[in-house]
């Protein structure tokens, strides 16, 4: 039986980097799907009651095609940071896929151009994130 004293120091590493990864790439395990399956993450549901912003029927209306849904959310992303902010990206993203990239861009490029810059940022973290996950969960040793 192996024990952490046998495991490399760098596998352990990148055992404890996927945990970590996987962790955040899953969300809270109380989230909610919407109806369009879409996973929502707690933190960003805390932030949304917080703030009085219906967040699960926003989702279900722009998955649904609404695209003053499809705005409101993109513009709730400045009311998100931490872990809030993963999870809506992760939100994000899984619109973009849903409605089309021309779709959802088209929308994304009627709003101010700092608030492209930003809404950019966290759609490229959570791919990073996407990305990042699956590169660590196809590399991991099987032995």
């Amino acid at each position: 039986m192996k024990t952490v004293s046998n495991i490399s120091t760098g596998t352990f590493y990148l055992a404890a980097a996927a945990m970590v990864l996987v962790a955040c790439a899953a969300g809270d395990p109380r989230s909610n799907s919407s109806d369009c399956d879409i996973s929502i993450g707690g933190s960003v549901l805390r932030v949304a009651a917080e703030k009085g912003f219906a967040y699960r029927s926003s989702v279900l209306s722009a998955c649904h095609g609404d695209s003053e849904a499809l705005v409101h959310l993109l513009l709730f992303s400045e009311e998100t940071d931490g872990e809030a902010m993963l999870d809506h990206g992760n939100v994000l993203l899984a619109l973009k896929s849903r409605l089309g990239v021309a779709r959802f861009d088209k929308t994304l490029r009627s709003l101010g151009i700092e608030q492209q810059k930003a809404i950019s940022a966290i759609l490229q973290t959570a791919e990073s994130m996407h990305r990042a996950t699956r590169q660590i969960l196809g590399s991991g040793d099987r032995s």
